[in-house]
């Protein structure tokens, strides 16, 4: 509770100086989540930034969207695809180029309201003008064969990649530059190369890092990364909790790059650490 909330920042992009405005949620390229949401650990304050090869600890500025309140449908939609005036038709589910996805599908909460939209600096609260009428059954079938005929990629935007991709595009978790993946992205900005133009992106760049592969059962670690951990593991290496410098232990880790060492080599980690030692509490302690 008296932690101070923050995001780990990282250069070219921000080297002695802070975003300008340091949300508390979703995606700031260029920096980790912030601490509430960050599963690496760099954000949990600036001696662990330090510790993860950040630039600079920058503490959040902007405040969180509020709590949704009961009211009108609507998408909170951004310059400079829609400055002052909303899409033609604004669709209450999927993906709408421009604007986060419609309220009742909308994770970081700007959807809520005018006034949460205002709050994460969107430049216009549309209400939505039509409902998709598909069941649940429908909208699967729909996502799932959208998923296969689609290439999947990242929108990357200046000046961290202007005309060039990054050199490891992965199809999971974050890159700082860019928007997430095709898959996880809740923007819709990498849906591909039309999309990120739209969101005023500089650059769409294809997935060329296989995702990790699933976790087969084996001994728990850590995938571990430079510059913290080149070839040596941390002294003493927990089964569970956050570890600077390491993603969550392989029963905590939801990017599978603790899986095993082959996972953590395809996630572009310097070396697997097996746990030393299990956290032994119980739910009650």
């Amino acid at each position: 509770a008296s932690r101070v909330a923050g995001r780990c920042c990282y250069s070219p992009t921000f080297v002695d100086q802070c975003p300008a405005d340091v949300t508390g949620t979703g995606e700031l390229p260029g920096c980790n989540f912030a601490t509430d949401e960050d599963t690496s650990g760099c954000s949990a304050d600036e001696a662990a930034c330090d510790k993860c090869g950040g630039s600079i600890f920058c503490e959040v500025n902007v405040p969180t969207p509020p709590t949704p309140e009961p009211g009108a449908a609507g998408r909170c939609c951004y310059a400079p695809t829609f400055t002052d005036s909303c899409p033609a038709t604004v669709t209450g589910s999927g993906e709408l180029p421009g604007c986060n996805y419609a309220t009742g599908e909308d994770d970081s909460g700007c959807s809520a309201s005018e006034d949460a939209c205002m709050a994460c600096k969107g430049s216009i609260f549309c209400p939505v003008t039509t409902m998709l009428a598909e069941t649940s059954a429908q909208s699967r079938v729909r996502k799932e064969k959208s998923r296969a005929s689609r290439v999947a990629g990242r929108c990357c935007y200046s000046p961290t990649f202007v005309d060039q991709c990054p050199a490891d595009v992965t199809g999971t978790g974050e890159l700082p530059g860019c928007n997430f993946a095709t898959d996880e992205d809740t923007s819709g900005c990498s849906a591909d190369e039309a999309a990120c133009d739209k969101c005023g992106g500089s650059i769409f760049c294809e997935v060329n890092v296989p995702t990790p592969p699933t976790p087969e059962p084996g001994a728990a670690g850590r995938c571990c990364y430079a510059p913290t951990f080149t070839d040596s593991c941390p002294a003493t290496v927990t089964g569970s909790g956050e570890l600077p410098g390491c993603n969550y232990a392989t029963g905590e880790d939801d990017s599978g790059c603790s899986a095993s060492e082959d996972a953590c080599m395809a996630c572009k980690g310097s070396i697997f650490c097996p746990v030393t030692t299990m956290l032994a509490e119980t739910s009650a302690q």
